[in-house]
């Protein structure tokens, strides 16, 4: 399990926390809105609209589980942080 901490930078609280199966795989924008956070995006994860940024610079529709174990492992951190602009 992968433990998600999302952090809303226009809010400047933690937004909500929860885990995800290692395995599972759709990309992260999905998991975000199947864990009720209103992720933008027009392009429906094509990759186009960039609305669906996280961290400053990552597009949520292109990444997959198996990236953010890899981020994780990187940086050692347990939640790993993510951040939203706008929330």
């Amino acid at each position: 399990m992968l433990e998600l901490e999302v952090y809303g930078l226009a809010s400047a609280k933690v937004i909500k926390c929860f885990t995800i199966d290692e395995n599972d795989n759709r990309d992260l924008l999905k998991i975000l809105r199947g864990a009720q956070l209103p992720i933008a995006s027009s392009c429906f994860g094509e990759g186009n609209c960039k609305r669906c940024v996280i961290c400053s610079e990552i597009l949520s529709c292109q990444v997959k589980i198996k990236d953010l174990l890899q981020i994780s492992k990187i940086y050692d951190t347990a939640p790993l942080r993510i951040t939203v602009d706008y929330l």
